[in-house]
This record gives C-alpha cells, structure tokens and sequence, in this order.
C-alpha cells in the first residue's frame, strides 16, 4: 500500500493487516510515522467509523491530507487529519500507534500513554515498531496493560495489542521547564516532546545565539541585534534563540515560526514566562510568514535530512521575510551548500566557526 508515491512503513503495514479485527462503527485515534495511510484505510473500509489521524507536523500532515485524496478529489467524509500543539481528547474504541524504531522516545511514550487515557473502557490499543526484536515498545505495553496484551508478529515489525480495562493509575506529565544562559542572563525556556532542543539548549542553537556578536578587526565586540529590531527566528522548536535575540537590545520585536504548532505554543508560552511583549509565534509550513518583507535578521538552525530540501525552504523564507540588505544567519554542519546557494540572493557571504558548527551569514540583495 502506498500514498503520495510514498512507501507505507513495516510498522504502519503490519497494523493495516489487523484492521478486520477492529469494529465497522469504531471511534479510532491513530498517528503516522508517513503519510497516514492506516488511518486512510480504516476510514475506507467502514464509512461508518469516524477516524482521526494526528499529525504534530503541518508538512507531514498536509502531506497526509494529499494522500488521502480520492479520485473524486475529496477526503473520506468520515476521516480527520489533524494537526495541533496538544493531542485529541476521546474517547475512543481503538488507538493504533505506529512507531518508528529509533525516534524519539519521550514523545513515543507520551503518544502510547495518551492512547490509553482517551479510550474509552474496553476500547484496545495497538502499538507497532519497525523493530522485531524490539523491548522498549514491549516495556511500555506492560507498563499499561501488565502481562494482558498480545504480540502480532512479522517479518520486519512487530504489534502489539492490549484492552483498556481500569484506569491509569498514575499520568505522567512529559512537558517541561529548562533554562539556559545569555550574557548575564537566565532564561527559561517550556519545552514537550517532540519539540526541537526538548530539555536542553541544542549546540547548533547556542552557536547560532553566539553568532549574534562578531568581533571586529579592531577587537570590538559588536552585536547583531539593533533596538528595534525586527527578528525572525525560523524553525523556532522551543524558542530559545528568539529568545536570547529578544533580550539582545532594547525593544527588540522577534516572530519565531515553527511547522510544528507544539513547537510554536512552546515558544509563545517561554515568551510569556519572561515577560516578553513583543514576541509573537506562528506555526506555518509553506514560508508565507505574517509580515514578510519587514524583518531585519533571520535566524536559522535547518535540519540536516532530506538532502537540503528544507534548507532550501529556510533559504527562500529568508528571502520572502528579510527586508532589503536584511541579514540571514544559518547555523550548519554543510557550509558548503550554502555557500554555493546563498549568493543568488545574498551578498558578502560568508562562514563564521562556532562550536563545531558553521553559521553562514549573508546580505539580502
């Protein structure tokens, strides 16, 4: 089974298989490590079930929402794909959990753990992880359902399936409060699963926050940052370089934008804990950033996979938001293809070292 030409994972396939064992009238919650395809599949095959897909990425769920598309060019009445800072409220009959072996275990848990408190008494929950030898999966579904859940085997994955049949007896909250210095200055930050730099400050970010000062040839330390100034800071995850540039100067105004609304809630909430008035967040996954055109500094720390295809996405946002001779600063590991790239819409390009990290800084022409 494919969607959007994209390959279903071991782990999602394997839960499709069970499928015929859950209710044509049931309420399913499910999530995706691709493009939603279960969740596409239980909504097909009973009209009569109301499925929700949750997505915590607007790229992936759009994606998803692509794929789901009938012929008719419509989505399955009856199937939600959503995308939100917090997950869906149930209840719900069964929850379907396809993991991907590897990602990020805090966030895993929190989705297995969310599963079991939103079903309704009697509802199931099934857990898959594109790990046949997995324990970890294993550890949590015993950690909910005791020795009472079922394994369903395959050749590259592996289920698991379990009753809800009392209440947790403990929910164990996964957001969190951290904080890092600046200069002087400590500055919280809230972070949850799933979130970029959760529970610590990312040394590609701190680099990124160093980068704001340059030291002349006349060993003059000068700051990036202008009072006034308008800041974007692009892929924001928790927040904590829009931050620190907030408490750069005097009146600083920073937009920090994430295609994760999680990660855009975390970064509104950290503004509010330090009293910041002119912080404003935006979750957005097509660059079409509010106020573009206007900023004076954009700040950039893009993920490394995908073979440059979201740092070319962070590349065109600068060149959307900046204003004419704004500055962008891009915190990497592959200087190289930035230096190649940058030039057509920047000048006086180039390469600071930081930290082990390159932070490539142009001009807007």
């Amino acid at each position: 089974m494919t969607g959007d030409g994209e390959p279903t994972r071991a782990s999602e396939a394997l839960l499709f298989s069970l499928l015929d064992g859950v209710k044509s009238d049931a309420r399913i919650w499910s999530t995706s490590p691709g493009r939603g395809q279960l969740a596409a599949a239980a909504a097909a095959m009973a009209p009569e079930r109301k499925v929700t897909c949750t997505f915590l990425d607007l790229f992936m769920a759009e994606a998803a929402r692509d794929a789901a598309v009938a012929r008719d060019g419509t989505v399955p009445a009856n199937l939600v794909i959503d995308c939100a800072a917090d997950l869906p409220s149930g209840p719900f009959d069964v929850a379907m959990i396809p993991l991907r072996a590897g990602a990020d275990s805090e966030l895993a848990w929190e989705l297995l753990q969310h599963a079991y408190v939103q079903l309704a008494d009697g509802g199931r929950l099934y857990a898959s992880v594109d790990e046949p030898r997995d324990h970890w999966v294993a550890g949590r579904m015993e950690a909910l359902f005791g020795a009472r859940f079922s394994r369903h085997t395959a050749d590259d994955a592996i289920a698991y399936s379990g009753i809800k049949r009392t209440p947790l007896k403990k929910v164990k909250e996964f957001g969190c409060e951290f904080a890092f210095r600046d200069r002087d200055r400590l500055i919280p930050v809230v972070s949850r699963p799933g979130v970029f730099s959760h529970r610590r400050l990312d040394l590609g970010a701190r680099a990124l926050i160093e980068s704001l000062e340059e030291t002349g040839e006349n060993g003059l330390v000068r700051d990036f940052v202008d009072s006034g100034g308008r800041v974007i800071d692009y892929g924001c995850g928790a927040g904590a370089v829009g931050l620190a540039a907030a408490f750069r100067a005097h009146n600083v105004v920073v937009h920090a934008v994430d295609s994760m609304p999680r990660a855009a809630d975390c970064a509104r909430r950290g503004a509010e804990k330090n009293g910041l008035t002119t912080f404003t967040t935006q979750a957005c996954a097509d660059g079409e950033v509010e106020g573009a055109g206007t900023f004076d500094l954009f700040l950039g720390n893009p993920p490394y996979y995908s073979h440059h295809k979201i740092s070319e996405l962070f590349v065109r946002a600068a060149v959307r938001t900046l204003k004419q001779a704004g500055r962008a600063q891009f915190v990497t590991k592959q200087p190289e293809w930035f230096m190649e790239r940058m030039p057509k819409h920047f000048h006086r390009v180039v390469t600071r070292e930081l930290r082990t990290y390159a932070v490539v800084v142009g001009v807007k022409r």
